[in-house]
């Protein structure tokens, strides 16, 4: 496969922000994201499960940073929402494989995840575009890890 990756980059002292059992639906989202807003909270890698009920799975990622503004405002949605169950996990790190040409080729997904396998390197979580693949992986496995992806895909920077 041609390298269709031109850059690889990590942010480190990310947290996770999980909203297990979280309503359903595009009313929950908007006043939870309107919300996030209005508390200026910068927000990123933003996942939701399938809406398969009353409930979704909902995750996102932010810079450590505000972790004391999401841990306030986790609780003031969870007293209005007593079925949602928010789970943080700071001491992450955010690694993104970028590159213009992604969107023409297949394969970029599944060397990233033998390059992590091959160093046992667990993926916390994933979100794509058609330009980028962005992997939270623990604090500890980052530099491990943006070496074994540099590599991987040739990238010397």
């Amino acid at each position: 496969m041609k390298n269709c990756v031109t850059k690889i980059s990590m942010a480190e002292n990310v947290s996770l922000v999980n909203f297990e059992k979280a309503p359903a639906g595009i009313d929950f989202l908007s006043r939870l994201f309107t919300a996030v807003e209005q508390e200026g909270i910068n927000i990123d890698m933003i996942s939701q499960s399938t809406i398969m009920g009353d409930y979704v799975s909902l995750s996102f990622s932010v810079d450590s940073d505000y972790l004391g503004k999401i841990m306030t405002l986790a609780k003031r949605i969870r007293d209005n929402h007593p079925t949602l169950k928010p789970i943080i996990k700071s001491g992450n790190a955010k690694i993104w494989l970028y590159g213009d040409d992604m969107v023409d080729y297949v394969g970029v997904a599944a060397q990233a995840f033998r390059a992590l396998k091959e160093k046992n390197i667990d993926v916390i979580m994933i979100t794509t575009s058609e330009v980028d693949v962005s992997l939270l992986v623990d604090d500890e496995a980052g530099e491990d890890a943006l070496k074994a992806l540099k590599e991987s895909f040739e990238i010397r920077e």
